[in-house]
């Protein structure tokens, strides 16, 4: 695998809960690949432990589950912090955020 992409809406929610989701995720980011995350998919991201000190972004709905999750939180529609590293798009405009997420 090159990357992950966690998804939006509930998804994360409900795969957090699984370990073989969390486990993945945590294996894609010790191996130094790309995470890309959208909207909510951030809750995965906390439950795989693997937020703490990078910056991210999601749904405002998750900001402070992120900032307790010791993340630092970027006030932007989307971007991406370095190749590889974690990325992401929040808010409902889809379309237009993975647009300008790919650009980075």
């Amino acid at each position: 695998m090159f990357g992950l992409v966690l998804p939006g809406g509930w998804a994360p929610d409900k795969l957090r809960r699984y370990k073989e989701a969390t486990d993945l995720t945590a294996e894609m980011d010790k191996q130094g690949k790309t995470i890309g995350i959208i909207c909510h998919g951030g809750l995965l991201a906390i439950s795989a432990k693997i937020v703490k000190g990078k910056k991210t972004v999601g749904s405002l709905g998750i900001k402070d589950d992120l900032l307790n999750a010791g993340a630092e939180w970027v006030d932007e529609a989307a971007f991406a912090d370095g190749e590889p590293g974690l990325g992401g798009a929040r808010g409902r405009r889809y379309p237009c955020l993975i647009v300008n997420w790919s650009r980075h």
